[in-house]
């Protein structure tokens, strides 16, 4: 009865040890889970400023493709708007030096 006594105090024991280190390991648990709730947080956070900054550079590019477009058709409208100076007689030429502009672009040189 003796020995009986003995081992059931010894189990109690080794019981209670065991006890312990569950309770030890269920607080490790509970502070990685802590944890990772902090880095899905964070990583959220860093998500949904990503998304703002990817919406951010299309509106960007959108209104570039724009900018470029209306320089594009400011160059067109300006070159179709553009003339070369003709002189209608020899006498306007005169009063503005001996050189004139011919239709292909290129200056006669009057005598």
């Amino acid at each position: 009865m003796r020995s009986g006594g003995t081992d059931t105090h010894d189990l109690a024991i080794q019981s209670r040890h065991q006890a312990d280190v569950a309770k030890a390991q269920a607080e490790q648990a509970q502070v990685q889970t802590e944890k990772m709730a902090e880095s899905l947080a964070k990583t959220d956070g860093l998500l949904k400023t990503a998304i703002a900054q990817a919406k951010a550079t299309n509106e960007l590019a959108v209104q570039t493709t724009r900018a470029a477009d209306l320089a594009q058709q400011s160059l067109a409208q300006f070159r179709r708007e553009q003339r070369p100076w003709i002189f209608p007689s020899e006498i306007e030429a005169k009063l503005l030096g001996r050189h004139v502009w011919t239709n292909n672009l290129t200056t006669a040189i009057l005598t």
